[in-house]
């Protein structure tokens, strides 16, 4: 008997520029992700309750606005800003991330086109 198709990763992704990140999201992901559009509390709540699998929050700095909602409910250690206006993580900082257990990034909204594919990439790489 086959081997039955994994899941989807479901990516919540919340703040501004949501359409640019979900785009980008899919490129990188294809059928392999499930991009849902949401309020940084709808999102983070989802993480929190296992219904999505991880948090990209957008704002124009990529840590405030874009990860507030998720720190107050995932808790800090489980979060983690990888850009910023004019600079952002590395892919492999950002597999370090992941592997360390992060679930909700903040992210510029100048740093989506780089950053976005290099988060869904890391996540679609852990064990699941």
């Amino acid at each position: 008997m086959p081997d039955p198709q994994p899941r989807p990763l479901r990516v919540v992704i919340a703040g501004l520029n949501q359409d640019e990140a979900a785009d980008a999201a899919r490129r990188a992901g294809g059928a392999a992700v499930d991009v849902i559009p949401s309020t940084d509390i709808e999102g983070a709540l989802a993480v929190r309750d296992g219904s999505a699998d991880a948090f990209i929050g957008l704002c124009q700095s990529g840590s405030g606005g874009a990860l507030a909602m998720a720190i107050g409910l995932l808790g800090r250690d489980r979060c983690i800003t990888v850009s910023r206006m004019g600079r952002s993580s590395s892919p492999q900082e950002i597999r370090a991330a992941v592997g360390d257990g992060r679930v909700a990034f903040g992210v510029a909204v100048d740093q989506i086109p780089g950053t976005v594919p290099a988060i869904v990439s890391a996540l679609l790489d852990r064990p699941r």
